[in-house]
């Protein structure tokens, strides 16, 4: 059960009043939580409604929609006072009170690693009163207000970036570096980019521009300054949202960039909220696929139908900065019904040349999921939405993927005449392989034709534990 189902039913015996206290709010989750308390009982909601919080999308001005529908109550912290409201409460009769670290958001309520605890209201009564008394009630007027505020305000504000407790020397040029990175981009700044190769510009430095700026600030001869700017590109990349990549192909030199999948993966979950847990059939799926089965590639039709869930303007930057589009078909149990293929077909004719860039690296550089949840005997209208997301896999990762290829290829090409005969005992299995592992390619093959030949090629596929992975972080 998810804090969100646990906080609802706790929610649910209230008798007198409820107060929800959250900074950061989705009108959808508070809608969800407060499904089963009684028309009855008086609501009084708290959050932020700062300007940088509701310009970020941490908080909602249809919050107010929500709570005049429904006759609630509204007070919002606001960038007139000088109190900064933190406190994440939920109060029931004031009596008891659960407290935490979670937000009234999907994140916060589901996703992220977070806890709630239950305390005596008397606990926590000064800053529950103080959150009143800082707070301001919104009305009619002050709605109009606030909407007209932020209509003036073409951008989202620069956000902060970060800093770190280095050496002095270490610290000029990590700031002189981050103050020449872009800001970090939102999804409405990804529109109208034609591919992810083609972002590097509102995504981040390419190497010859931090290359200049290391020049700059150490002083490095020019024989030192390629490993300097690797070293500081590597030091700078420990910041989570950072990460060091090159573009397709191997075309270009490592560029400094902001990553791009909880920005993208908070954006696409933020729209599908309200469907996620139903059926396809009941949100989008066409009338006629209802009963139809889930073999022959169907899986491409559920990520359709999630897809025509979300704006056009967000479709059309999933379709450009997706580098590879797939889908996750998840059992009951939490764990992914079958392996996914990835990459370009195996042929023994043409396999790679030795060394040279693994192309499944193409493909993996920001994919893209849909998942969902079925069952032995499931209809394309009975599978469950369960999320859509990116997976932008860390530096790490991506080596131990290339690693994996590069010793799959060297094994093929080494057993080429045993393959060619059908025996397959020189390949790694699924089991001895942490991501990506090769048989042969399904849905076709022709089991008489020599295994790697254009009748029966082989492929390399993600392994169930790494497609179990990438589901949590996205879902």
């Amino acid at each position: 059960m998810s804090r969100l189902d646990e906080l609802k039913s706790w929610l649910s015996t209230a008798k007198e009043r409820v107060w929800i206290v959250s900074p950061y709010m989705s009108p959808n989750t508070l809608k969800k939580c407060l499904t089963e308390v009684s028309e009855n009982v008086a609501v009084t909601i708290v959050c932020s409604w700062r300007t940088s919080d509701l310009v970020h999308g941490s908080s909602s001005l249809e919050i107010f929609e929500l709570c005049e529908e429904r006759g609630w109550s509204l007070r919002v912290d606001h960038d007139g006072s000088d109190r900064v409201l933190h406190l994440k409460a939920y109060v029931k009769d004031g009596d008891v009170a659960i407290v935490g670290s979670a937000n009234m958001t999907h994140r916060g309520m589901n996703t992220n690693i977070e806890a709630l605890v239950e305390v005596e209201i008397s606990e926590i009564t000064q800053p529950l009163e103080e959150s009143i008394e800082y707070s301001l009630e919104v009305d009619e007027a002050a709605f109009a207000s606030i909407s007209e505020h932020l209509s003036q305000i073409e951008s989202p504000e620069v956000e902060e970036l970060p800093r770190w407790n280095h050496s002095s020397d270490d610290a000029l040029l990590i700031d002189a570096v981050m103050d020449a990175m872009p800001p970090r981009p939102t999804p409405v700044e990804l529109k109208g980019v034609a591919s992810l190769g083609r972002a590097i510009g509102i995504r981040g430095l390419r190497f010859s521009e931090v290359r200049r700026i290391v020049g700059d600030v150490t002083g490095v001869s020019r024989r030192g300054l390629d490993r300097a700017t690797e070293e500081a590109m590597h030091l700078l990349s420990k910041d989570s949202r950072l990460d060091v990549q090159t573009g397709p192909h191997g075309h270009h030199t490592k560029c400094l960039v902001w990553k791009l999948e909880d920005i993208l993966t908070g954006e696409v979950m933020s729209h599908l909220e309200p469907y996620i847990g139903k059926p396809i059939g009941e949100i989008g799926l066409d009338e006629s696929l209802h009963n139809k089965s889930l073999r022959g590639g169907r899986s491409r039709q559920i990520r359709e139908a999630c897809l025509s869930l979300l704006p056009e303007d967000l479709r059309d930057v999933i379709e450009n900065m997706s580098t590879w589009d797939a889908t996750i078909a998840l059992k009951d149990s939490g764990e992914p019904k079958e392996n996914r293929p990835v990459g370009p077909n195996i042929y023994l004719e043409s396999l790679p040349a030795e060394d040279s860039r693994p192309e499944i690296l193409d493909s993996m550089w920001l994919s893209s999921f849909c998942i969902y949840q079925s069952e032995e005997g499931s209809t394309l209208g009975d599978v469950v939405l369960l999320g859509f997301g990116f997976w932008e896999p860390e530096i790490e990762v991506r080596e131990s993927i290339a690693r994996e290829f590069e010793e799959d290829i060297r094994t093929i090409r080494e057993n080429s005449q045993s393959l060619l005969t059908g025996d397959k005992a020189s390949l790694e299995t699924e089991t001895s392989r942490e991501f990506v592992f090769v048989k042969v390619r399904g849905q076709g093959g022709r089991s008489g034709s020599p295994l790697g030949s254009p009748e029966r090629p082989m492929c390399h596929y993600l392994t169930k534990g790494a497609l179990s992975k990438i589901a949590k972080r996205i879902v």
